[in-house]
């Protein structure tokens, strides 16, 4: 079990977050956050939550290189 004060004393970014989650969750240990209650894998509420917000994390990153993409179309014109 490892277990942090605050989400952001593990991970910088989401994508950071969802991978170490997944490191930790393929060595069969669990994961608890004190101050974010809903972060926490050993309760079926909390891995609802973290696979929510890792479908979130992967919108929002294709979301952003198409916008990169875009851009850089256009500044290459």
């Amino acid at each position: 079990m490892l277990t942090v004060t605050r989400l952001d004393r593990l991970a910088r970014s989401t994508r950071d977050l969802l991978n170490t989650l997944a490191a930790i969750t393929a060595k069969k240990a669990g994961f608890k956050s004190l101050g974010d209650t809903w972060a926490d894998t050993t309760t079926s509420h909390g891995r609802l939550m973290l696979t929510v917000l890792g479908g979130l994390a992967d919108d929002a990153e294709r979301v952003i290189m198409r916008s990169r993409a875009l851009y850089s179309d256009r500044t290459a014109a």
